[in-house]
């Protein structure tokens, strides 16, 4: 069985098939006008942070 060492080897080597195919998985994900991308899913998706918490000083978030 190979281990998780093996397939990251696999994918940062640019003689290796994997390696185009993760560029373009990950070009797929990052593109908005792609289908798999988070903004084009159903209800928005995407990664917004939230705002300040209620209460808090202004300027200051909350982690």
């Amino acid at each position: 069985m190979p281990n998780p060492n093996d397939q990251r080897s696999n994918v940062k080597n640019p003689n290796n098939p994997d390696y185009k195919q993760d560029r373009d998985n990950r070009s797929n994900q990052k593109n908005p006008n792609n289908d798999a991308h988070p903004s084009r899913q159903a209800g928005g998706g995407g990664s917004s942070s939230p705002g300040p918490m209620p209460g808090s000083p202004p300027g200051e978030t909350k982690r």
